[in-house]
């Protein structure tokens, strides 16, 4: 191989092993600021309207990054999970001893009692009361 293979070569591992970093990191990836977005268009915006009416799963606040505020972020919008005995009290302290014991890396994300809370509530028919 001559010289400039080789240069080619390292060039592509780096970029292979810049990539998988940057994949294997935790950091949020977020847009710039000024970028603008396909949404202008007419038929973006109707299929945007689309994929957003039907969620996929549980969706947590992307700005919670301590577990304090994933706890006040569940109460924001669950004002009813504070109040000791409530039905949803009920479900979520279940539903957490349960997560406890079967899936403890379930604690790992900070935003868990926000993901916790809205599962439970989806269970009994709880309504957010957030705004």
């Amino acid at each position: 191989m001559d010289f400039t293979g080789r240069i080619y070569l390292g060039i592509l591992i780096l970029l292979a092993v810049a990539a998988g970093l940057l994949w294997a990191s935790d950091r949020p990836h977020r847009p710039a600021q000024g970028m603008a977005t396909p949404a202008s268009s007419p038929v973006a915006t109707k299929l945007r309207r689309t994929a957003l009416a039907t969620p996929v799963g549980p969706i947590a606040p992307p700005l919670i990054t301590t577990e304090v505020e994933g706890r006040r972020e569940a109460l924001r919008l669950y004002p009813d999970l504070g109040i000791a005995d409530s039905p949803l009290n009920r479900e979520f302290v279940a539903r957490y001893r349960s997560y406890q014991r079967l899936q403890p890396d379930f604690f790992q994300d900070p935003a868990w009692p926000v993901i916790l809370v809205k599962e439970c509530a989806a269970v009994i028919g709880e309504q957010s009361k957030a705004q």
